[in-house]
């Protein structure tokens, strides 16, 4: 009977030290989820999500992601730039490029687009308050096979926006 109570005892042991261990476990873990932590940082700080831009809507094909720079609390910008193939390299090609004020944003958006990577020529373009889209004609150089152009959007408060436009020329 001894033999029997020694086990009994030894597995009771084992089994309330690792209900222990796991009731430790699940207390710091609740720890850790508090509402803030004094830091601002870690498991347990909540992130202040009212200057990021809304990625609830997943970019179309053809679309871009768009980078956004806003630390002002004048509202935000961001830019949706399409895909675009230049079939006639002596014409162009004509592409739209579309802004989204958010925050309360109702101003002007200037638009800038860096090219040296893609060898075309864009000319800069500002959209009215009043308008959310611009059109801009994407004339290829000599020889270019085309690349990634940096669109550059800011508004009059500080705002400001990236996203990359891929253009490929035929």
């Amino acid at each position: 009977m001894d033999l029997c109570s020694d086990v009994l005892d030894e597995r009771m042991n084992t089994t309330m030290k690792k209900l222990l261990s796991l009731t430790l476990v699940a207390g710091l873990m609740l720890v850790g989820c508090t509402p803030t932590s004094p830091s601002g940082k870690g498991p347990g700080s909540k992130q202040d999500t009212s200057k990021q831009p809304d990625t609830s809507k997943q970019p179309d094909a053809g679309k871009q992601p768009t980078k956004v720079d806003s630390s002002k609390d004048d509202g935000q910008i961001s830019l949706d730039v399409p895909k675009v193939e230049v079939a006639d390299k002596d014409k162009g090609e004509a592409a739209t490029i579309k802004i989204k004020r958010q925050g309360g944003y109702k101003g002007e958006v200037k638009l800038e687009f860096d090219t040296k990577d893609a060898g075309v020529k864009i000319e800069p373009v500002t959209i009215p308050a009043d308008k959310d889209e611009a059109k801009v004609m994407i004339k290829p150089e000599k020889e270019s096979k085309g690349g990634k152009v940096t669109v550059t959007g800011k508004g009059d408060k500080g705002q400001k926006a990236e996203a990359t436009m891929d253009v490929t020329i035929k």
